[in-house]
């Protein structure tokens, strides 16, 4: 016996659920993007969520955090969520 009373329906009707698209590091979207950048070592423009702007070559990356390398000196290790945009520099 059904406790909450009334009938109960084999299917939900209706349109069945839209798709979720896959979050980027199971589709390899961002990976492949980042190591095409990094092995022609495109210079990159990373805009950081407080508003600045780290300008260099992509020289290492995982999944939480990329190595930018500027004209000045060694590489600056950045998490990834601490990024708000990140396009090739000649962009502009």
């Amino acid at each position: 016996m059904n406790p909450g009373g009334g009938r109960r329906r084999k299917g939900r009707g209706g349109p069945p659920p839209a798709r979720r698209t896959p979050p980027p590091e199971t589709t390899g979207a961002e990976d492949q993007y980042l190591n095409v950048k990094r092995e022609k070592e495109v210079p990159m423009v990373v805009e950081l969520l407080d508003g600045k702007a780290v300008r260099g070559v992509i020289r290492y990356y995982d999944r939480d955090m990329i190595k930018i390398e500027g004209a000045s000196g060694p590489g600056l290790f950045i998490r990834k969520r601490d990024i708000r945009h990140m396009r090739p520099e000649d962009d502009d």
